[in-house]
């Protein structure tokens, strides 16, 4: 639901386009992308159920620096952990 939300995840905004048709629509008949897509989908419902620890030690925000301008409501002091390049906030 968060993904999907209206503005969060910029990649999913248009209901038209593949990302967003890979979240609501899983690739069935691609085996990798299959895999994958229940990959993530056990991984996030392992953290919700709390049997997996929340790698974003419980984020609410994120952005990627080289991809954009540090947002305005980037405070460092609740910075929580960076991820590949993603860095998290907790707000």
């Amino acid at each position: 639901k968060v993904i999907l939300a209206k503005y969060q995840y910029e990649p999913f905004n248009d209901p038209s386009t593949t990302p967003f048709k890979k979240i609501t629509q899983p690739p069935l008949n691609k085996p990798l992308e299959k895999q994958a897509w229940l990959d993530s989908y056990n991984a996030a419902k392992l953290v919700l159920l709390g049997e997996e620890a929340d790698p974003t030690k419980a984020a609410n925000h994120f952005y990627v620096p080289s991809s954009q301008p540090k947002p305005n409501w980037v405070d460092e002091e609740k910075f929580t952990v960076q991820i590949g390049v993603t860095r998290f906030y907790k707000l």
